[in-house]
Formats: structure tokens, sequence, C-alpha cells
């Protein structure tokens, strides 16, 4: 097919989805669409990158510090807008704070260590650029429906990512591989690399898992036109992220979408007492732990998907940065390793790195090991939030629940807790803790299955 009409026909399948979502008439307001498109960009490629493939000027130069003004001035604008957004509904801010002690204080640890940074300016412009996350997490979950609204924010985000890096790959090629030194060529579809599409893959995948299992629970008197078009849809997208993850070759996500649906599934099911969550998690790792004792898991799952026990090298990167001299305290400041520390690396180090490959890591090389505790401490307010959930609504506990495992895993390998990252903008979207989500969680508790989907498949309560 020519790559004319294969863009033609995408593009017009792209703008179908959006037209159907917006006929569906969701409980959700215009703001929504300020996290979407934020969402999107952050999911594929900086605004400069697209002004660029769209054959337009870039004002000004770009460098690592700093990016380009373009790139500044859309996440200062998406800034703005969110505050805009949360000053007209009447957010208290105080009331966050209070219901997400530990994130507050991570955040303003984060803010401390602008000050030890050797670039303090640069260091303080990433802070600001960073409170996009929470933000926009806040803009969500004050909507109307914070259900409805994070759920249509990622079936909005999927409309456009699949498919146009399905598009991408097999037509444009100049756009959706680019060449690396650390692995040759990539399959990159719409992201900036082969992992940060299977990133895109994970966030997704998991979703329409979650959403599968939701349209599969509702009963069959209910099961119409419109249940049939949203089952054949999320299977098929379903299908484009097995073709993404297969050609993307990237075994971090693939493995964390793995744990987290698994995890998703087992915590919804209905033999599962929902308060014994944090019983079943302590029994579930001393399990593990007894089985990589007698069996070396770890080393056969290694194998099983291919890697070598080094994590592609990542094993002696890890090494190397922990015999770096840095204050072990507070680290070398927020957002600052990457400026200059990493010239202290070995000489055999063929490549320039970018980030530690490992999230905990990271942040003990910026924070030092008060961020690390700090890291810790909102990770498990984070976790007693979702498990939690699982009590007020099973459906939307479950799905935070899984990708909460799914957060805690891709750090391992991948440094999601750095900087600007979409995976970071899904965690604060589970984990803060709403008081407005629990009260419209608490009134949905007893309606039927069919309301707990979208609105398309809520307004169908009447059987035929």
């Amino acid at each position: 097919m020519p790559p004319r009409i294969a863009s033609l026909l995408t593009w017009s399948f792209v703008i179908w989805l959006f037209r159907r979502d917006i006929q569906q008439k969701p409980n959700v307001s215009g703001a929504l669409w300020i996290p979407f498109f934020w969402f999107f960009i952050e999911c594929s490629r900086p605004p400069s990158h697209w002004l660029i493939m769209l054959g337009l000027p870039v004002p000004g130069g770009a460098s690592l510090d700093d990016g380009t003004p373009v790139d500044a001035c859309f996440q200062f604008g998406v800034l703005i807008a969110g505050l805009c957004i949360l000053y007209k509904r009447g957010a208290s801010f105080g009331e966050f704070i209070r219901n997400n002690v530990w994130v507050a204080i991570f955040i303003g640890y984060c803010f401390l260590a602008v000050f030890w940074s050797d670039w303090t300016y640069v260091a303080f412009k990433r802070w600001i650029k960073d409170l996009d996350l929470p933000i926009m997490a806040m803009v969500v979950l004050t909507e109307a429906d914070p259900l409805e609204a994070a759920t249509r924010l990622i079936k909005r985000a999927a409309y456009v990512l699949l498919p146009v890096s399905v598009l991408f790959l097999k037509y444009y090629p100049q756009w959706g591989r680019f060449y690396s030194d650390w692995g040759g060529c990539e399959n990159c579809g719409i992201a900036l690399g082969k992992n940060f599409l299977g990133l895109d893959c994970l966030m997704t995948g998991f979703f329409f898992v979650w959403h599968l299992t939701r349209l599969l629970k509702v009963p069959r008197d209910f099961r119409d036109k419109s249940w049939r078009s949203e089952l054949v849809l999320c299977v098929g997208f379903l299908f484009m992220v097995g073709w993404l993850f297969n050609i993307a070759n990237s075994r971090t996500p693939l493995v964390c979408l793995t744990v987290g649906a698994l995890v998703m599934l087992l915590s919804g099911s209905s033999w599962v007492r929902k308060e014994m969550i944090g019983a079943y998690l302590l029994g579930g790792l001393l399990l593990v732990g007894v089985f990589q004792m007698t069996f070396d898991v770890y080393g056969g799952a290694l194998k099983l998907l291919g890697r070598n026990p080094t994590l592609t090298g990542r094993a002696f990167e890890w090494h190397d940065l922990l015999n770096i001299d840095i204050n072990p305290v507070t680290g070398v400041g927020f957002e600052s390793f990457w400026m200059g520390w990493q010239k202290k690396f070995p000489k055999e180090w063929e490549r320039e790195l970018n980030e530690c490959h490992n999230g905990y890591l990271e942040t003990y090389m910026t924070l030092g090991a008060v961020g690390v505790a700090l890291l810790l401490a909102m990770l498990l307010a984070a976790y007693r939030n979702v498990c939690a959930e699982l009590v007020r609504n099973v459906e939307w506990g479950r799905f935070r629940v899984g990708f909460f495992f799914a957060v805690v895993l891709y750090d391992w390998t991948e440094s999601g807790f750095r900087g600007i990252d979409p995976i970071m903008q899904m965690f604060y979207i589970i984990a803060l803790n709403s008081p407005k989500l629990q009260l419209d969680v608490a009134k949905s508790i007893a309606e039927a299955p069919v309301a707990d989907l979208t609105p398309e498949l809520a307004n169908t309560a009447t059987p035929p």
C-alpha cells in the first residue's frame, strides 16, 4: 500500500475514534483535553520534534540542559493552564497536602535538593517542569467523574499512539526507526526510542486488558451493538500492542505488563479477601524468595526473555555508579547527576549515558539516602491508598493495584522516577488520595456493573 494511502486511512481511523468518543458524551469537561495533550506529548515526542517532522522552523537552539524554547514554552503553558483550571474549580492545595503528605514531602525535598546542585538554575527549572505531573493528575482527579476522566485520558491517548506507531513503522521508517549506539537500529514508532515505545504499550496494554475484563463482566442481556463495538475495538488495540511489543523487542515493559495484569486479575477475584491484600503480598514475596533460592527463578526468567544476567550491561553500570564518590546522604542535587558527574565513569565505557536504568539508583545519585527513604515512604503511602480502593471499588481498585506493581517493577531496570516520564504521570493518577474520588466511588458501589463502564454502555441499562 502506498504510504499516502496508509496515512490517509490511519488518520481517518483516528478521527473516527475521536468523533465516536465525543458522540458518546462522556461525563468529562473540556478541560480534560489539557492533560490529554500533555500526556500525548510525553508519550510521543516533544513539540519541537513534531515541528521539524512537519518541515516547520524551530526557533532557538537546543541543549541538554535547557532543551528548546518551544518545548519549554509548552511545558510552562501546561503548568499555567493546569493551575488556572484548579483555581477555577476551587481546588485546595492545603487539602491536597493533607491527603497526600508523603507525596508533598517528597516534592518539597526535591525542591530543597535544588540548592545543593552545582547547576542550581537548571535544576530549579527542571523542578518547575516536573510540577506538571501532579498538577495534571489533580486536573484529572478533580473532574466531576474522576474514574471516567482517567479512563478517557488513556483511551484518547491510545487512539493516536498505537495506530500512528504502526503507520510510522510500516510506511515511514525515517520517523519510526532510528540508529543508536546502544542497540543499533531501533524500532521506536511514535516515541523517541524502543523503550519508550514499550512503555506506551505497557500503559495502553494494561488499560485495555483491564477494560476487556470489565466488558466481559457485562450481563448478556445488556450486550448490544455498542457493547460489541467496544469489544472489537478493545481486542483490536490489544493486537496492536502485541505487534508493537514484538517489533520493539522491549522486554522490561512486557514483563511489567504481564506482572501488573496478573496482579490486577488476582486482586479482583471473588475468592480474594480485599482487606488481606497486604498479607497476600507478604506471602507472595516469601514464596518468590524460596523459589529463587531453590531454583534460581530470576536467572531462568532472564534466559527465557533472551537477556543475560547483566541485564544488557546494566549490572556493570550500576556497579560503576555506586563506586562514584558522591554525598551518600543528600546526593548531588535534584536532576543534576547527568550534567557533569557522569564524567567520573571509567574510561572503558564506549558511549555517553544519560540515565541509571534504575529509578531507585537514580534517586540515590541525585537525592541521596534521604531521597530514597522518602521515595519508599511515598510508595508505601501509595500502596495503602490503592489497597484501600479495593474495598471501596473493586474495579478501579484492581486497576490501581495492578499498575502500582507494574510501576515498582518497571523502575528496577528503567529510570521512571526521574523527571518527566509518562509512567510517573500514571503513577500520580493512581497514587494520589482524592477525597472527591472516594466520595464518588462510595456512591457508585451499589450501582449495576454496566454503570461502572463507559457512558455508551451505561446507557444500555434497560435490557432490549
